[in-house]
């Protein structure tokens, strides 16, 4: 072989050489760029991914975040409608106390309008209780200032008290004549001739008498300390005071408008005694026992039958004659 021919057969060989190198060159890089599109396409779609992903995320976050503002709406929402539903409450306690405010308001003014109304039956019973609280405030007391309104007999008044009640009185320690007289009333004077009229004559007179005393006035009058405060019947028992240092009581006795009463009390005693100067005096309505001061001396027939009598004796004995002679 000659040179030349030698010489293009190296030339052919490093051609194909070098397309074999290229080729291979080419092989080699064809699945690199295939690798490195694959490697970009990869990185294109963990960016896609990753937006993706920041987007779910943000998605997301913004998802949880109006979750939460709507979260807190709503508890805004729900506080705001618990205030609301606090305050209707306490609007609905506000009208009920209003309410019950108001039912006791129509209650006092129902009470009003009772107090004005006819009487009830609770207005009896208070009316009832009063004179009970009346009567209970009588018996706490000893002594009052009374009026005299009427005079019912020589030892009984119809008085009117402090608070406004009239109430009937008996005289302690007094009994005047009424008309009604046991046989030992009077050292038994009703059963004598005349006596109980001349009695009952004396009941108006002790009535009168009283009248005039303290009729119309202003007195005062107090319990004994030993008597009962009321008698049987519940009438209080009391002296008069008649301003000076004695007692109406005292005053009938002694001018003998009545007896001594036979029941127990502190002046008993000095009241006996007053009863016994009356009847010696023959004061009042002890005079039935005074003495007839004619009484044991003949009367006017008698002694003209007596001188008449006389005369004709003397005549007799002046008549007949005597033997002085023979």
């Amino acid at each position: 072989m000659d040179s030349s021919t030698a010489e293009s057969t190296r030339e052919e060989a490093a051609a194909s050489a070098v397309s074999a190198t290229a080729t291979d060159v080419r092989s080699a890089t064809a699945p690199a760029a295939d690798a490195g599109e694959e490697t970009a396409t990869d990185d294109s779609a963990e960016t896609e991914t990753q937006s993706s992903d920041d987007t779910s995320s943000d998605s997301s976050g913004e998802s949880a975040a109006s979750a939460d503002d709507d979260s807190s709406d709503s508890s805004s929402s729900d506080a705001s409608v618990s205030d609301t539903s606090a305050s209707d409450d306490d609007e609905s306690d506000a009208n009920t106390d209003d309410s019950t405010a108001g039912d006791a308001s129509t209650a006092d003014t129902d009470g009003d309008a009772s107090e004005s109304g006819p009487t009830t039956d609770d207005e009896t019973a208070t009316a009832s209780s009063a004179s009970a609280n009346e009567t209970a405030s009588t018996e706490e007391r000893t002594e009052w200032n009374v009026t005299v309104t009427t005079v019912a007999d020589g030892d009984s008044l119809l008085v009117e008290f402090p608070d406004g009640h009239l109430e009937k009185v008996d005289l302690v320690g007094v009994d005047a004549p009424d008309g009604d007289y046991s046989e030992d009333d009077y050292l038994g004077m009703a059963t004598e001739d005349g006596g109980e009229a001349w009695l009952n004559d004396w009941g108006g007179k002790a009535t009168g008498f009283v009248s005039g005393e303290v009729e119309g006035r202003e007195v005062r009058i107090y319990v004994d300390s030993v008597a009962d405060r009321r008698d049987d019947s519940g009438t209080l028992q009391v002296y008069v005071d008649d301003g000076d240092t004695a007692t109406l009581n005292a005053d009938l006795i002694e001018r003998g408008y009545a007896e001594v009463a036979d029941y127990p009390f502190s002046k008993q005693e000095e009241f006996k005694q007053e009863e016994e100067n009356a009847y010696q005096g023959y004061d009042g309505l002890w005079r039935f026992y005074e003495p007839d001061p004619l009484a044991g001396l003949p009367d006017a027939d008698e002694e003209t039958e007596t001188a008449t009598e006389t005369e004709v004796a003397t005549e007799t004995a002046t008549e007949t004659p005597t033997n002085a002679s023979a």
